[in-house]
């Protein structure tokens, strides 16, 4: 019978492991990549959301509770920058200014009021297809 030397034992013991972490890797990359873990900064304006955002984001924990949400206030001149650092993913503002609408993806939050607009850059490296324009 064939036996490892003591050297051998414990590369054959790391060798397992780093299998085993390689494994762990992948299947956390593809929950990050289907949302399930992750972080999501929210850009918002304080007054203009008061009426959904809490309920909106109890909601959104419920369906993802392994996604830390970053919350940022600010004006919607402050959130254009926040989104340029890479600050925040989407942004519950008023609707892009036109030199910068061409970069966002927007999505009214209510059909009957236009000054309130989910946008989210275009550039964003993990943006998915832009939804329909529909109430949040």
């Amino acid at each position: 019978m064939t036996r490892l030397t003591p050297e051998g034992q414990v590369f054959y013991e790391e060798a397992i492991k780093t299998l085993a972490q390689a494994e762990l890797s992948i299947a956390t990359a593809q929950r990050a990549a289907r949302g399930e873990i992750g972080r999501l900064g929210i850009g918002f304006i304080g007054f203009a959301t008061y009426p959904f955002l809490s309920d909106l984001l109890r909601t959104y924990k419920a369906r993802h509770p392994g996604v830390e949400l970053r919350l940022v206030e600010n004006v919607p001149s402050g959130q254009d920058i926040a989104f340029d650092r890479g600050e925040i993913d989407i942004g519950f503002t008023r609707p892009p200014s036109a030199d910068r609408s061409s970069s966002y993806d927007v999505c009214r939050v209510s059909p009957t009021e236009y000054r309130r607009v989910l946008s989210a850059p275009k550039r964003h490296a993990h943006r998915k297809p832009a939804p329909k324009t529909r109430q949040i």
